[in-house]
């Protein structure tokens, strides 16, 4: 019987998942939503983080969905290892921050567009 069948994880998975536990989950969801690709690598993502580099963050799309995302992989590995961590906050955090992403996002796209001679 292997160790994924009687869940429980081997050394190797155990030491990967203490570290993806220990990152703070506000620091994760700020690296998100300004380069996904970054935030994902630090949750040991690598996978995820090569796709979302070289398809241009989903279609910018990345920017709305990483932070959420990563937030539950650092909340799936700390109820994985177990143990105490300090309080990461409140979502709000999360909400905040997507709205100014897109709002910043939006930004740039018209001054994108001025200096392209394209008008919105």
């Amino acid at each position: 019987m292997s160790s994924e069948t009687s869940g429980q994880l081997n050394e190797y998975q155990q030491y990967e998942r203490q570290k993806v536990a220990a990152r703070g989950k506000n620091t994760t969801t700020l690296v998100a939503l300004v380069y996904p690709p970054a935030a994902y690598y630090l949750v040991g993502k690598t996978g995820i983080a090569a796709l979302c580099f070289f398809t241009a963050h989903f279609g910018l799309l990345a920017h709305i969905v990483a932070p959420f995302h990563v937030r539950r992989v650092i909340t799936n590995s700390r109820r994985q290892v177990g143990g105490t961590y300090s309080s990461d906050g409140s979502p709000l955090l999360i909400v905040v921050g997507v709205l100014l992403s897109v709002g910043f996002l939006l930004v740039v796209v018209f001054i994108a567009s001025i200096f392209l001679g394209i008008g919105l």
